[in-house]
């Protein structure tokens, strides 16, 4: 997230106890700092936006949940070096675990998993983080589902994600009324053999383009952003996508082999860098791609565990000790991706969300070590 020049990452560290880990902020200024938030338990960030007047970092808290057993929601607002935390639950004890965010007229919509997955939820929250309103939302077919992204695009939420039904993955966008929460699309991708799943969307002219994976390819599915039907698919040949920034040129992001690669989205398939030894493997939140005047700011895990950071231009290039690093990356679209998409009827029942405070919330500020890198 770009908060005037202030790059903040959102994630998590697993601490020395166990698997618990603590929410992680990381601010990459001139001088970068770290910052881990949580309690004695499991706590997680995954996703932080900005809108006009308010940061919202979002995730899932277990450290402050007493007696109940069930994931809450952990909402955290930004505001310089003031952090204001609160929790989101139902009355009943099940679990509610946030995976993306985006800003709203007025507030924040926030999308992930209710119920241990067995359905999606989606909430309306204010600039300070007050629950507004929230829909839980279910498909024909029982499975689990995950929701991966979430992008307001005019006065439509767009929700994408992917579900398991047996050992079968198919893919989800749907789209939602960004004041009343009712649906206005949903259309499910599926392949007769293949698994396939969606990461990430971005509306890019009167698009909205979703991109993910279909078996080890990558996927692109342009759907129009007015009416959320589909416009056309794309198979990217060994490479998987993970990100994609509009509202101009699309820029994608994603794994080809042992790089991560940034490419701009051409008429015929993608153009642009691979960097070796790198790598974005998360499949719950992974390390985004940021555009930025005169190109992106693209992020990726390092073979000793650190966060690489790599300025590209316009031509998805990163100069190093001046000269071009990385190596030149095309890829020449699949047409026919054997990617079936068909309407979907989702079930939308409305959820009353609590608010609570956190109580005994543990700040930890992380020093952090830079180095500069130039990436093969």
């Amino acid at each position: 997230m770009d908060l005037a020049g202030d790059l903040l990452l959102v994630g998590s560290k697993r601490t020395t106890v166990g698997n618990d880990r603590d929410g992680a902020l990381v601010h990459l200024t001139a001088q970068p700092a770290g910052e881990f938030v949580g309690g004695a338990n499991n706590d997680q960030l995954y996703a932080v936006a900005k809108s006009a007047t308010a940061t919202l970092a979002v995730g899932i808290a277990r450290s402050f949940r007493g007696a109940r057993d069930a994931d809450q929601a952990f909402l955290l607002v930004i505001d310089g070096t003031t952090l204001t935390p609160s929790l989101h639950f139902p009355a009943a004890d099940v679990g509610v675990q946030p995976r993306a965010v985006d800003a709203l007229d007025g507030g924040f919509a926030i999308a992930g998993r209710f119920d241990g997955g067995t359905e999606g939820y989606l909430e309306r929250v204010s600039n300070t983080a007050v629950p507004l309103a929230t829909m839980r939302f279910a498909f024909p077919q029982a499975g689990d589902v995950r929701v991966r992204q979430l992008r307001t695009v005019g006065d439509v939420l767009v929700v994408v994600g992917d579900r398991t039904v047996g050992s079968q993955l198919s893919a989800f966008i749907a789209g939602f009324d960004a004041q009343t929460l009712a649906v206005r699309f949903a259309n499910v991708a599926s392949h007769a053999s293949l698994d396939v799943s969606l990461s990430d969307v971005a509306q890019v002219g009167t698009l909205v383009v979703a991109v993910g994976a279909v078996g080890n390819d990558g996927l692109i599915a342009q759907f129009d952003a007015a009416t959320g039907n589909l416009v056309t698919t794309f198979a990217v040949p060994q490479t998987t996508l993970s990100s994609v920034v509009g509202p101009a040129t699309a820029l994608v992001a994603g794994s080809s082999g042992a790089s991560l690669v940034a490419a701009r989205l051409t008429s015929t398939g993608l153009a642009g860098s691979a960097f070796s030894n790198l790598s974005n493997t998360s499949n719950i939140s992974p390390l985004p791609m940021l555009r930025v005047d005169g190109g992106a700011v693209l992020f990726g895990l390092s073979s000793d565990a650190g966060v690489a950071r790599i300025d590209l231009n316009d031509a998805m290039e990163a100069a190093c000790a001046g000269a071009v690093t990385g190596s030149a990356f095309t890829r020449t679209f699949q047409l026919d991706a054997g990617v079936q998409v068909a309407p979907v009827t989702l079930t939308v029942t409305p959820v009353t969300l609590q608010s609570a405070a956190v109580p005994n919330l543990t700040r930890t500020n992380v020093p952090l070590t830079t180095s500069a890198a130039c990436w093969p």
